[in-house]
């Protein structure tokens, strides 16, 4: 009972330092679709992992884009897949999580790490029918990631690689 009043404070505070900085950025307008695609993909992990329409009793399922706390929904919801997969708070080493107050930044690392979770599941570029995806570099190191976060909001650029070429 207690890990539950803990998890629960944790996604109060989480959504409220999400909806803040997401009010206080200019990203608003440019998550949502992104935001969109993540949900749908992390909902075909969990249907290979919890079962077809089987969700734990916290899972929050939020797919409204507008809420001022999707951002903590969608992180929340993945760290449950994580603790199935992987254990209860066991990670592997290539896991990011929510290590931003920048909204932009944590759900990047929640798609990086839904791809971790997707080849965990399926196997290494394995995906379910249906899955959208996105861009080939999110599947790169923290490293790499922050690299290209750089290049768009430093120098105004960005990767320009095909997104067929492999990894």
């Amino acid at each position: 009972m207690r890990r539950w009043i803990t998890l629960g404070m944790m996604t109060l505070l989480a959504a409220a330092l999400f909806s803040q900085v997401l009010a206080q950025s200019g990203t608003a307008a440019t998550l949502p679709p992104f935001i969109a695609a993540l949900r749908a993909d992390m909902e075909l992990i969990a249907d290979e992992v919890f079962g077809s329409g089987q969700r734990p009793e916290l899972w929050t399922g939020s797919a409204d884009t507008t809420s001022p706390s999707i951002i903590a929904d969608i992180w929340f919801d993945n760290e449950q897949l994580a603790d199935e997969v992987f254990g209860r708070g066991q990670r592997p080493a290539d896991w990011i999580g929510a290590t931003s107050s920048n909204p932009a930044l944590v759900t990047r690392n929640v798609r990086h790490d839904l791809e971790v979770l997707a080849d965990a599941v399926g196997g290494t570029d394995v995906r379910p029918p249906g899955w959208t995806g996105a861009a080939p570099f999110h599947r790169c190191s923290r490293t790499v990631l922050n690299l290209v976060y750089l290049l768009e909001t430093v120098y105004a650029t960005g990767i320009r690689t095909a997104p067929d070429t492999p990894g």
